[in-house]
């Protein structure tokens, strides 16, 4: 009962693609409403810098929160929601665990706007810290677009087939 509507390991792909979890609901194992964790492609890349920087107290806590959250929205697929079903006081008066996804986009958003602040206030043009922070987002950038490309030459659906060793001929 503690882990009706996961936010699968599947659903993970909607935080670069939005729509990828839209088609073939029985492939994600969830409910359409609580699969997507997508949370603007522009704050992922910022999210993704923040892992290149040096972070502060608060946001050491909001990245572990975020990924704390995260594993709990997986439900059966990770062991915390049921240690938290099971020990943590009002855990178990809910059935869905993929809700907790939307406090992992919130925590993870607030990571990404501290990392935005970090490059709209960081040094002169030319500082070695302005070039490192467009290199990370230049890498980020096209590793985003490459991720589409792929999704987009093959059906995300057969990817993921694919991905786990079926035939996808049939």
């Amino acid at each position: 009962w503690y882990a009706q509507k996961v936010f699968a390991k599947n659903c993970m792909i909607s935080f670069l693609l939005p729509f990828a979890v839209v088609k073939e609901q029985s492939f994600y194992d969830a409910s359409l409403v609580l699969t997507n964790g997508y949370f603007g492609i522009i704050a992922f890349v910022f999210f993704i810098f923040s892992f290149f920087r040096k972070r502060t107290k608060w946001e050491n806590f909001f990245l572990i929160a975020g990924t704390f959250c995260l594993f709990a929205a997986f439900g059966e697929y990770f062991p915390l929601r049921k240690w938290l079903y099971e020990f943590v006081p009002f855990m178990d008066i809910f059935r869905h665990p993929a809700i907790f996804r939307f406090f992992s986009v919130i925590c993870f958003l607030l990571l990404a706007g501290f990392s935005f602040n970090k490059f709209l206030n960081s040094g002169g043009e030319n500082s070695d810290e302005n070039k490192k922070i467009i290199k990370v987002i230049t890498l980020s950038l096209l590793f985003i677009l490459g991720v589409f490309f792929v999704f987009g030459v093959f059906n995300c659906h057969r990817w993921f087939l694919l991905l786990q060793g079926k035939n996808i001929l049939n």
